[in-house]
């Protein structure tokens, strides 16, 4: 229960609502004597902004939903002085769903105290206006994921939130608005926003627009404009390309319609874009970025999407952090239209998750290099929750979290923030109790198979941290999801494909695995076998989950399903010929066979143990659909906890085939898929945190590492013979370094 905001009430500028909206907000409030420690409480929909006295204190509100509004603790002591004090805040309202946002009202609810006593909260006495130097309303979108990109014009911007700003007519009262009474803490730490990133201006010349897209979206004009390449000291007089600048870089374009500049941060990153540059007049700035050079350009239009913003200089000195939209890129290209300009920065201000690797070390010199690239994936796909990637999407899924909540407990000891990824599930169900595609949102489509992920990553996280409390917080809703799926079994033990366009029945994206959207009448019933042995997996671990809540008669129930389902998959889906599964069956035909079918057969238990080395040989056979990186885990698994002798070596080696080759093709982090940049029709991120899997392979079977199911909190080492020696780490997670403990019903992390 919160008991913060006793005074404060929600507030938000009054007149039409609409999307995509930025409101500035100003109060002042006086202090006496000395300053002291002093605390700013924070919520909005969508996004915050706040300086106090013209300092630049925090931004960025947790993902949540309309009905789960979560507050943040900031603490503002430094910002204070005696006397008169301003708080500014920019609130920005989205207003449209999309994979990272719940669509709710507008609103922002603050206070801010010092020793118990309310200095200034969100009332009428606040004074709030338009911000008009970004674009309100309708602009072009970055991806469906992601949302609206953003335009700025810094002539408009007046220095509002410069201390000693007096505001003008148009600043008016704000008004009450009625949304969430009750509010929760921050479930997570907050990001730690860092220094500029140095980076190398590596591409420049002078570009020309192509006129036949002159009415396109910013992304799409920058990747069809013409560049003329020229020597970086033809332009500028100098040899110094390195970003920061503290002199300046002076461009000068003898033609065309300005400047371009492709400027490397070496690494991907992701965070803020921060521009520090001077023009002698009103300029506008086209800004790019991505993970891709291939188009000997950075690939800012690609299949719709549009990684692009814009800024208008004003004459002078400008200095810019858009502050409100993260990007992902290793990449930025900047279309200056201006013959002359100096510029000191444009870069990215990284916004981290602040946790730590835990020590590890492998004498193997390529697998310890892929070790630490797996770190620095997981690191870029951790924010307000997993993500899936920095660049496009940034979106929870039950299936990529699970992968990197194992990867978390190993690698950082980290539970807190899977806790809280987690609940977000939990919050984000259905009319059909089944669970939304993303989370926090309210998208139209889910993918079944997904659903049942829940259950596994929910059962390991209470058996890695052992967070009972947790389990039990979400246990009817878990009991609730999977009743659905057990009311579709049929007599022969198994669920059909799902029908109607709520639901596409995707695996994995791989011929023939990427799934349909089937109509809800006049067809065949099908039958999936990764769907049932998923559907298996998931009745196991939640009976599982049952067992360790003291939920006998449940667990009783759900692992008797679990085990009448392997029996009606290995009936159904067996293939005697090809002593193999078939992936599909359609009346009496069998069909389709491929990598992930045998692992998941195998690793639900539903493959007898007689066929076993015939199944698990076919994970090495290219003649059967390969497994891709997202669930290779599975293979992984299923090698491992039956045929550890046999298979560990080999294991090991395809990893230092795979992930090398990622590699030594310049990968800094890993791909969504092995084709990198090309697949997806040349979307493919080149940062993705599924991909980080070998870290969980070192851990639980290099090092032998894995938690015990019959002592919640113990741990069992027993390495599989990996061909490979030295591994070593200090152990220091669940009942170690971070042990999860629960303090008053409260989730807690101490050390």
């Amino acid at each position: 229960m919160n008991y913060k905001f006793q005074e404060a009430i929600w507030i938000w500028a009054g007149g039409a609502l609409q999307k995509n909206q930025y409101i500035r907000f100003l109060n002042e409030f006086y202090l006496d004597g000395p300053t002291g420690t002093a605390e700013l409480f924070i919520s909005v929909d969508s996004n915050y902004a706040v300086w106090i006295n013209g300092s630049f204190v925090n931004c960025g509100q947790y993902a949540d939903f309309p009905d789960y509004k979560v507050y943040d603790s900031l603490d503002v002591s430094s910002c204070l002085k005696s006397g008169k004090n301003t708080i500014t805040i920019e609130g920005y309202f989205n207003g449209e769903e999309s994979s990272v946002y719940c669509k709710g009202a507008p609103g922002l609810l603050y206070e801010l105290t010092k020793d118990g006593r309310v200095l200034a909260k969100s009332d009428q006495n606040n004074r709030c206006s338009v911000d008009h130097a970004y674009q309100n309303g309708k602009v072009e979108k970055i991806t469906p994921q992601l949302g609206y990109t953003y335009h700025y014009d810094a002539k408009q911007d007046d220095g509002w939130t410069r201390d000693g700003y007096i505001p003008g007519e148009e600043w008016k009262q704000a008004v009450p608005v009625c949304k969430a009474k009750e509010l929760f803490e921050r479930p997570v730490q907050k990001l730690k926003i860092q220094k500029p990133v140095c980076a190398q201006i590596c591409a420049q010349g002078v570009f020309l627009e192509n006129r036949n897209f002159s009415n396109e979206t910013t992304g799409k004009k920058m990747q069809r404009a013409y560049l003329d390449f020229r020597p970086f000291s033809e332009l500028t007089g100098s040899l110094e390309q390195s970003l920061p600048s503290e002199k300046g870089v002076a461009f000068q374009a003898p033609e065309g319609d300005g400047v371009y500049i492709v400027i490397d941060m070496e690494k991907e990153k992701a965070g803020f874009l921060k521009l520090l540059l001077e023009t002698e007049t009103p300029t506008g700035v086209d800004i790019g970025f991505g993970e891709h050079l291939s188009d000997m350009r950075v690939r800012t239009f690609v299949g719709g999407r549009n990684f692009a913003a814009t800024f208008h200089t004003k004459s002078g000195m400008n200095e810019f952090t858009g502050c409100f939209k993260r990007l992902g890129c290793r990449y930025l290209q900047l279309h200056v239209h201006a013959q002359k300009f100096t510029l000191f920065y444009a870069g990215i201000l990284p916004t981290t998750y602040p946790v730590e690797a835990l020590p590890f070390k492998i004498s193997d010199r390529l697998h310890q290099k892929i070790y630490e690239t797996c770190v620095d994936t997981m690191k870029l796909c951790m924010h307000e929750h997993y993500e899936d990637c920095p660049w496009r999407e940034q979106a929870l899924y039950t299936m990529d979290s699970r992968t990197q909540m194992l990867l978390g407990y190993y690698a950082f000891g980290e539970y807190q923030f899977a806790r809280a990824s987690l609940k977000l599930f939990s919050l984000n169900k259905r009319d059909d109790n089944l669970l939304s595609l993303c989370a926090p949102s309210d998208i139209y489509i889910t993918i079944p198979s997904f659903n049942l992920m829940y259950f596994l990553e929910v059962y390991e996280y209470v058996l890695y941290s052992g967070d009972r409390p947790l389990g039990a917080e979400v246990f009817e809703y878990c009991a609730a999801l999977l009743k659905q799926f057990i009311g579709k079994m049929k007599d022969n033990g198994l669920i059909p494909n799902f029908t109607n366009r709520r639901y596409w029945n995707f695996y994995e994206w791989a011929d023939g695995l990427e799934g349909a959207i089937l109509p809800e009448h006049d067809i065949p019933e099908t039958f999936d076998a990764p769907l049932n042995a998923l559907f298996s997996i998931a009745l196991d671990r939640f009976g599982k989950l049952c067992k360790i809540l003291g939920k006998a008669d449940d667990a009783s129930y759900y692992n008797d399903l679990s085990v009448r389902v392997n029996k009606s998959i290995h009936q159904c889906f067996w293939n005697d010929e090809k002593l193999s599964y078939a992936t599909y069956v359609k009346g009496s035909k069998k069909y389709h066979y491929a990598q992930l079918t045998q692992a998941l057969a195998v690793y639900c238990g539903a493959c007898p143990e007689d066929n076993k080395d015939a199944v698990l040989e076919k994970l090495f056979d290219n003649r059967y659909v390969p497994i891709t990186l997202s669930y290779c885990i599975f293979k992984y698994d299923a090698l491992l906890q039956n045929r550890p002798e046999k298979y560990g070596e080999r294991v090991f080696n395809e990893i230092a085939d795979k992930w090398g080759s990622m590699l030594f093709q310049g990968a800094q982090t890993f791909w969504e898929t092995e084709k990198g940049q090309s697949d997806f029709d040349n979307a493919g991120s080149l940062c993705h945190g599924w991909s980080a899997v070998p870290l969980y392979v070192y851990y639980a079977y290099g090092l032998g590492a894995r938690p015990s199911e019959n002592r919640i909190g113990a741990w069992n080492f027993k390495p599989a013979s990996a061909g490979i020696h030295d591994i070593t780490a200090i152990m220091q997670m669940a009942a170690q370094k971070m042990r999860l403990e629960l303090r008053d019903g409260k989730c807690e992390i101490s050390r």
